[in-house]
């Protein structure tokens, strides 16, 4: 904690891009009371940062941050000794919202930075408030997902359009529901690309004929058909704030829901990826 009531954030976890240096900021200022504009999450660093396993199985949120909150209730505890002092008032009293302490007895109130100030430059006790702590479990909480598609189909040439896609999950509370929203909007990207143009290519000798993105049939903005996703909350009491893993299964949906949609659609099942016109034609024909 500073002088002026921010605070400083160190953790092992790195932002690999969908938002987790601001989840954390929000679970650290839900604990202290204060903003998290407040909460300066300092970019991890191997000689300085505590260590991390990393990013992988969805479960930063999830891990990172039930440690980010343990930290985060032990600064909060000497936040109150220091509050005590200053209202004269039972530290089992005391509660923080809105930028400062109260107290739940008499309403009185100390501001965030006031402590601070007087942590660092109090007559009587001068100390860095500061709280540090470790999580790690053997719960895997699993989020849910379901994948809709809509689909119409040619049933002469095989081709297709994709009408919508649309993904619900139940990731328990999102700590951040845009970020939420877009890392499941990404992934279904991604997993658009998977079934309908990803893919490589080999010569008889073995030499691959896909030597670039351009060759490679990456779809673009232009090519993606509408997303949309919903949050089903649940609460999860082993995660920070009822929160668990979002960001993977997403990835999954798109192939399985299309190979569904035009099976419904036309009656045969294409389950080699990608899914082309080609290949629905070829089924047809054969049907």
């Amino acid at each position: 904690m500073n002088e002026d009531g921010s605070f400083i954030l160190q953790t092992g976890a790195v932002d690999i891009g969908p938002g987790a240096d601001t989840a954390m900021a929000q679970i650290a200022a839900e604990v202290l009371g204060v903003p998290p504009e407040d909460v300066l999450v300092q970019p991890s660093d191997t000689d300085i940062s505590p260590f991390d396993y990393g990013a992988y199985a969805s479960s930063t949120t999830y891990v990172t941050g039930s440690a980010v909150k343990k930290a985060a209730e032990e600064a909060r505890t000497h936040l109150f000794e220091f509050a005590s002092q200053m209202l004269d008032e039972p530290a089992e009293t005391l509660e923080a919202h809105d930028g400062a302490v109260h107290s739940k007895q008499t309403g009185d109130s100390v501001t965030i930075e006031e402590i601070g100030y007087e942590s660092i430059y109090g007559g009587r006790v001068r100390e860095q408030i500061m709280g540090q702590a470790s999580h790690s479990t053997n719960e895997s909480p699993a989020p849910f997902g379901a994948q809709f598609a809509d689909v119409t189909v040619n049933e002469y040439t095989g081709e297709f359009e994709i009408h919508q896609l649309v993904y619900a999950v139940d990731c328990g509370v999102a700590i951040n529901p845009d970020l939420a929203e877009g890392q499941v909007e990404g992934a279904m990207h991604m997993s658009y690309e998977l079934a309908v143009s990803a893919g490589f290519s080999f010569d008889d000798d073995g030499t691959p004929e896909i030597l670039g993105f351009r060759d490679y049939g990456m779809p673009t903005t232009e090519d993606q058909p509408p997303l949309d996703s919903i949050l089903v909350e649940t609460y999860e009491p082993t995660g920070p704030f009822g929160a668990k893993s979002v960001a993977e299964i997403p990835v999954n949906g798109v192939p399985p829901a299309l190979s569904n949609a035009i099976r419904r659609a036309v009656d045969i099942r294409v389950s080699d990826l990608p899914i082309t016109a080609e290949k629905i034609q070829a089924e047809i024909d054969n049907d």
